[in-house]
């Protein structure tokens, strides 16, 4: 794909979700058409380093929502740097789809492992 179709596919979606990525949205908005939204979507806790993008106003402006992956870390995202609750929502972390039916719910996991555990 060329940038003109790259370009076009951006502004054509319903929205774009980025992952664990902060200070790119002020970057990224320009791109999106005008009906995309932009979405963060942060599964850490909001003392990261790379997380403090969020005391930039204008770059937590240019999103149009959050998602978090507990009630308390969106918590902390509010307290600390403001984030508006209504423009956020929690998305528990899950296991994928796919895994979901591999093992039947009545049979031990370790049945199936090729070596016994090992905590270190």
């Amino acid at each position: 794909m060329g940038d003109k179709s790259n370009l076009e596919l951006l502004r054509s979606l319903d929205f774009l979700v980025i992952v664990n990525i902060v200070g790119k949205a002020l970057e990224i908005k320009p791109l999106l058409g005008d009906r995309t939204q932009l979405i963060l979507w942060i599964h850490n806790e909001p003392g990261f380093v790379f997380l403090q993008d969020f005391n930039n106003a204008r770059e937590i402006n240019a999103c149009d929502a959050f998602v978090f992956v507990s009630d308390w870390q969106r918590e902390q995202f509010h307290r600390r740097f403001g984030i508006d609750s209504n423009r956020s929502c929690v998305l528990r972390n899950a296991i994928a789809p796919f895994f979901a039916n591999i093992f039947a719910d009545n049979i031990s996991l370790l049945s199936h492992k090729s070596r016994p555990p090992i905590l270190a």
